[in-house]
Parts: structure tokens; sequence; C-alpha cells
């Protein structure tokens, strides 16, 4: 579709002299043309044009005063200023007031003048485009249920959506341009900057941390916060993204599954007792469902040399800083970690195959290798690691102990391989093979 270029000029002869200067450069430009500028601004209010040509004098309107009211109902259209050699400081204010750009009209040439309009209409479109990508953008953020804000590198929130307004009990006016510090009580606000400097300092990592505050509402909640660095065209750091899960329920839930014993003590998630319990009760909603469920056992390499190294208080740190780390590692409400026994745990995944479960058990993994628990006695690393073993269970006939049978076989094998790895086996296969990664 040909651009439409309007002129807007008291004098014919300068119009006539513009309209010719464009058409030499591109004579598939429509152009039309105003003496008077309130008669422009009304007909430009009806018609789109998609570049404005804008003289300084007229006799009751000055080119300043237009901008102004054209500003006022339209954004977008580029406008070049044309003044006379020596108002520069009437140019500079045009650009303040909302004009693209201006030429001095004793300098102007077609070439500059075209050259002018391409870039002017080129930057309206990617402006218009950019607008649109952000109101998409608002748009899917206030559909997520999750609170959510993202902030630059100093900590000053940029966005946030509507469950984040209604998490904080403020308004987004009363959010945006503030800090933690602003928003939030001191002891809260310390935690947060500093689980942000240290994102800051370790970029292309997800932190994830729970946290306890009391609300607005004087109302004692627990969530998880999972956040991320973002970064410029450039690829330079540019601030942190994140997204605030409230886990209140599963935190009473656990609260009163503690009054039962389900918990163990010591490392803080679930014990035997409560897996024994549970696992046949998600088996039965997996089958209800049609879906399959697996169980990762994970054993600590050479704990016994860790505990004849180390003394058995610093076993006991070990155990629970591995277990809270392999429950850290599950990213679904519905994945539980158990300590089974001594130095072994289960992870009991619902509605998961082997390859998911699989990677469930690199992450953890690799979670543990990077948690830096130093393990001098270890004949594998410097520091600790786990051998895992899966196993499936994806038919109706499948048992819980059988699948316990064969992911204890399938640990065997990883220890009996090297240890510090991973080995899957399904209720069904009695051929050991090593999960999909993808």
């Amino acid at each position: 579709m040909n651009n439409i270029i309007a002129i807007v000029d008291d004098c014919e002869d300068d119009i006539f002299a513009i309209k010719k200067m464009i058409l030499k450069q591109n004579s598939d430009y429509k152009i039309v043309d105003f003496t008077d500028p309130e008669d422009a601004l009304v007909k430009l209010r009806q018609d789109k044009v998609d570049c404005i040509i804008l003289d300084y004098y007229f006799p009751l309107m000055n080119g300043l005063e237009f901008i102004k009211e054209f500003r006022s109902y339209n954004d977008d259209t580029p406008i070049i200023f044309l003044t006379g050699q020596g108002n520069e400081n009437v140019a500079a204010e045009s650009i303040q007031a909302g004009a693209f750009h201006y030429i001095i009209k004793s300098e102007i040439s077609g070439e500059s003048l075209h050259n002018c309009i391409l870039k002017g209409i080129l930057k309206s479109d990617l402006d218009r485009k950019e607008r649109s990508y952000n109101e998409f953008i608002k748009t899917m953020t206030n559909i997520i249920p999750v609170p959510l804000f993202y902030k630059d590198k100093n900590g000053i929130y940029l966005g946030c959506n509507k469950a984040f307004e209604e998490f904080i009990g403020l308004n987004k006016d009363e959010i945006i341009g503030k800090t933690v510090y602003d928003i939030s009580e001191k002891n809260d606000a310390e935690t947060y900057a500093n689980r942000d400097r240290q994102l800051l300092d370790n970029p292309g990592t997800t932190q994830t941390y729970e946290h306890e505050y009391v609300n607005p509402n004087n109302m004692r909640k627990y969530v998880i916060f999972k956040k991320v660095t973002y970064r410029d065209s450039l690829g330079n750091v540019s601030g942190i993204i994140g997204i605030v899960n409230d886990i209140t329920e599963i935190k009473e839930r656990e609260t009163e599954l503690t009054s039962k014993t389900y918990y163990d003590s010591l490392t803080g998630i679930f014990n035997r007792r409560y897996f024994d319990e549970c696992v046949e009760i998600e088996w039965k909603k997996c089958k209800r469902k049609n879906e399959p469920l697996c169980l990762i056992m994970l054993d600590i390499d050479f704990f016994k040399n860790y505990n004849d190294t180390y003394g058995h208080q610093e076993g006991d740190n070990c155990l629970h800083n591995v277990a809270q780390e392999i429950k850290l590692s599950l990213l679904r409400p519905s994945d539980i970690a158990v300590r089974y026994g001594g130095e072994e745990f289960v992870v009991i995944l619902p509605n998961t195959k082997l390859n998911g479960a699989y990677r469930v058990a690199e992450r953890i993994r690799q979670n543990i290798i990077n948690r830096g628990i130093k393990h001098v006695a270890s004949a594998v690393s410097d520091v600790v690691t786990l051998s895992q073993g899966i196993a499936e269970m994806s038919d109706i006939n499948d048992t819980v102990d059988k699948c316990l049978r064969n992911a204890d076989q399938s640990l065997y094998e990883a220890k009996k391989n090297g240890r510090n790895t991973i080995r899957c086996l399904s209720v069904y296969d009695n051929n050991q093979e090593e999960g999909e990664e993808g």
C-alpha cells in the first residue's frame, strides 16, 4: 500500500516545491496538503496519514502549537518540522513537543527529506509493534495465576501482574519504581535483596528458595520464589524475573503430617512410614487415570567413608543437606522426597515416564554436585555425589514391591558402573538400560 504524506504549510509555492522533491524520490507516495493548520488538525483526526511535513510559521497557530494539539490524540504519526536558519531553539522545542525530526528550510533537499520520511515511517511502525508486543506481554502476564514480577539489576521494580499486586497487597502504581525496601518489611526486604545479589553474581542459573512472611492481612504465609536473570539486546544482564508460589496449604498439610510422625526429624523430609502409606495411594490414583508412576532410589556415594572422615555430626548435616537439595529439585507439588533409611532416599514421581524421571534424577545429581559438600574420602569426586536407580510402573498389574525391587536393582547397577550415575529399569523389563534425557 502506498504511503500517504501530509504537507501543512500556508505557502502554496512551498507546498509545490516540497511535493516535487518528494515525488522525484518516490512517485508512489500519495500526498495531501493543507494551508490551514486548524483544518489539517480536523482532517488528520479522521484520516490516517503515514507522515506529516509541518512548517513553523502560520498566522493564527505556530507549528509547536500544532504538534502539541496533534499529539493529544495521535502518538504514532511522525512529524518532520521545517524551520528557518537560526531557529535551532525552536527546532529543539519541536522535538520536545513530539516531532520526529526537523530540517532547516535553506538546507532541504529531496534526498534528505525522503530519507527522513523513510526513517520516520519505519520508527513509527516499530513503535506501534513494540506497543502491541508490550500490550500482549501485559495481557499474557495478567492471565498467569501465579504472582510474577521483574526488576532491573538495581532492584527497582519495572513490572508485575495482577496476581503479584494481590500477593503484595499494593496497586501496581505503588510497586513500579520502588524496591523491596519500599514495599516489604525490613527483614523480608533484606532476605529478598541478598538473594537478588546472589543471583546477579551467578547469571544464567535458576534461584529457588522458600520464605515465610506475614502478609498485609497479618496472616502467616509460606512461599517459594523462583528467579532468573534476563539480558538486554547486547547480552548484558539487565535484571531479574521472578514468580512466587504460595505453598501455605502444603506447609499446613506438612505440619499436620508431622503430628502423625510422617517426617524424618534429621532431614526434615518424609520418612519411611509416610512412603509406605503414600506410595500405594499414589499408584492407585495413577492406575485410575491410566498414568505411569516412577520411583527413584538414591544413595549417597561412600557415605561410610564420609562418617569415618568427618564424624557422625557432620554425617548428619550431610544427610540433612542432601535431603533438602533433593526436595528443592522437585518442581511439582505432587513429587515426593522420602528418607528411606540410612543414607538412602526415594523419590515418588506420579504421572511420570522413565525419560521424565531420568531428567529429574539428572537435575538432582547436578544440584547435589553444585551444592559442593566436601568429601575427600570419596573415590569418584571431591564432593558428595549420588548414585540413583529408577523404575517405572505403567501396567495395571504392576506392584509397588516389584517396582521397589527394580529401583533397588537399578541402584545396584549404578553403583557397579562407577557411582555418581543413573540407571533405569521398567517393572516389566529385565534388561538394564539408561533412560532418555530428552
